[in-house]
């Protein structure tokens, strides 16, 4: 993983690291995990990447055997991802939407809709 996501990374990781069940994981060197029971937020680069580094930010399910406990009328919320670039003077900028965003705003967005996953299991609430 590029050095600026891998800051991103560890920043994150210090925030939340106290709670309990909170783990890490990954799947390779571009990517890592923060997961909480059956829902995980990600952080993954483009291999090769820099100047500017490529990298998606997203929560979802931390495995497809989660996902299969729901049955498929139910009204589950759907993986959430934002594509990135890293800008020189550090923080990111939405390939999307153009915004700007600081280390600690996509930290924060992150853990703000993982909590929402977590506090709905996974559920749109009525």
């Amino acid at each position: 993983m590029q050095a600026e996501a891998l800051a991103l990374w560890e920043r994150l990781w210090n925030k939340v690291s106290f709670l309990d069940g909170a783990t890490t994981d990954h799947a390779h060197d571009f990517e890592r995990r923060l997961v909480m029971g059956k829902f995980a937020a990600t952080i993954e680069t483009v291999a090769g990447t820099s100047n500017p580094v490529e990298m998606s930010a997203s929560v979802g399910w931390a495995s497809s055997a989660a996902y299969q406990e729901y049955d498929f009328d139910e009204t589950f919320r759907t993986p959430v991802s934002k594509h990135f670039l890293s800008l020189r003077e550090r923080g990111w900028i939405d390939r999307e939407t153009r915004e700007v965003w600081s280390d600690d705003e996509v930290i924060d967005a992150l853990l703000s809709l993982l909590g929402e996953w977590v506090r709905t299991d996974g559920r749109f609430s009525d």
